[in-house]
C-alpha cells in the first residue's frame, strides 16, 4: 500500500512539473522574412529591419539584445527602434511583446560576412529565467559598396549627392483647367 502511495505521488509530481514548463512563442524576422536568413548581401549603410515577437504563456518580463558572435556590435549601426543593448518589456498571456531594430551595416566588416544574433530571456514572477537563448537572425555579406538612397521616390526627383536642392521646371502644358 505504501509503495502504491509513493508511486502515485511520484506520478502526480512529474505531471505537475510538466505543466510548469514554459510554452512561450518566440519568432524573429529579417525584413519580414522569418529568421535565420542566410545569403543576404547588404551594402554599407543599407537599412534593414529586425523584429522579435515574444508571446509569453503567463505574465512575464522579456529581455532582448542584439550582438555579434564574440560580443559587441561593431558591424551594424542602429538607425531607429529599440536600443541594441539589453531592453526589458513586460507582457502576459495573449500579449505579444515586440522588439524592433532598424540597422545598417558599417564598413567594419565590409567585404566579409557578419552574423547578427538575438539574445533573449523570458522570466515569470521569479528572476529565474524560464526560457533563454541566442540565435542568428541574419548572416549577411557586407559589400564594400556604399548604399545610396534611390534617385526617385514618391516625393519626386532627388539629385544624387549634390547636397543642394534645386527646383525642376516642367515645360509641359498645364493639366489644370
Amino acid at each position: 500500500m505504501r509503495i502504491r502511495a509513493l508511486a502515485l505521488a511520484a506520478v502526480i509530481l512529474v505531471s505537475m512539473a510538466g505543466d510548469a514548463e514554459a510554452r512561450h512563442v518566440i519568432k524573429a524576422y529579417y525584413n519580414g522574412q522569418e529568421a535565420t536568413v542566410t545569403g543576404v548581401v547588404l551594402k554599407v549603410g543599407e537599412p534593414f529591419t529586425i523584429d522579435l515577437y515574444v508571446t509569453p504563456d503567463r505574465y512575464a518580463t522579456v529581455s532582448a539584445r542584439l550582438r555579434e558572435p564574440g560580443g559587441g556590435l561593431e558591424s551594424y549601426g542602429r538607425i531607429s527602434g529599440d536600443p541594441v543593448d539589453i531592453v526589458r518589456k513586460k507582457g502576459g498571456t495573449g500579449d505579444t511583446v515586440h522588439f524592433q531594430w532598424v540597422l545598417a551595416p558599417t564598413d567594419a566588416w565590409a567585404g566579409g560576412t557578419a552574423p547578427l544574433d538575438i539574445q533573449y530571456n523570458v522570466w515569470g514572477e521569479t528572476m529565474d529565467g524560464d526560457v533563454q537563448g541566442c540565435f542568428t537572425a541574419v548572416e549577411a555579406y557586407i559589400s564594400p559598396v556604399k548604399y545610396g538612397p534611390p534617385l526617385w521616390s514618391r516625393e519626386g526627383a532627388h539629385l544624387p549627392h549634390s547636397g543642394v536642392r534645386r527646383a525642376i521646371r516642367c515645360r509641359a502644358p498645364s493639366l489644370i483647367t
